[in-house]
């Protein structure tokens, strides 16, 4: 063989190393940056799990807050002397104030009469969560429709 078509073969092989090397090296680069997409799309599902999560949470302590501080002022207190009295405060448009108190006797009046209050506050959230629903999917269709046609992707 040639002195010159060794040199030619070796260059060939060379810039088919090179070229070889830079496909890796591109191949690699994609890699990493796949997996950095991939760990930051887990760490915004993970975050946005948790935020979830927590919103749920804070809604459902308010509203167990609420409910008790409701059945505090509502539900019957059973008195040392075996009476049972619901207590309530309110003020008139007029500005005057005014307490309620009403007291039985459980022995004469049967304990089945008493209502549970909190079903009668978990019907009354039920109730208030259908109406915020059919509120809000009216508000999201009387947007639908208001939306301009050249406005939509």
């Amino acid at each position: 063989m040639k002195k010159s078509t060794i040199w030619f073969l070796t260059i060939i092989m060379a810039l088919t190393f090179l070229g070889l090397l830079y496909v890796q090296i591109m191949y690699l680069r994609n890699m990493i940056q796949m997996r950095d997409d991939q760990f930051s799309e887990g760490v915004k599902r993970s975050l946005y799990a948790v935020v979830t999560r927590l919103e749920q949470n804070e809604t459902k302590y308010f509203l167990e807050e609420d409910a008790a501080r409701i059945e505090s002022r509502f539900y019957p207190r059973t008195n040392l002397d075996g009476t049972v009295s619901i207590s309530s405060n309110f003020t008139t448009p007029e500005g005057i104030n005014f307490d309620l108190t009403l007291k039985s006797d459980v022995k004469k009046q049967g304990s089945d009469q008493y209502m549970s209050y909190r079903d009668l506050i978990r019907g009354q959230y039920l109730y208030q969560k259908g109406l915020l629903d059919e509120v809000i999917l009216n508000t999201v269709a009387y947007t639908h429709l208001t939306l301009p046609t050249n406005s939509l992707v």
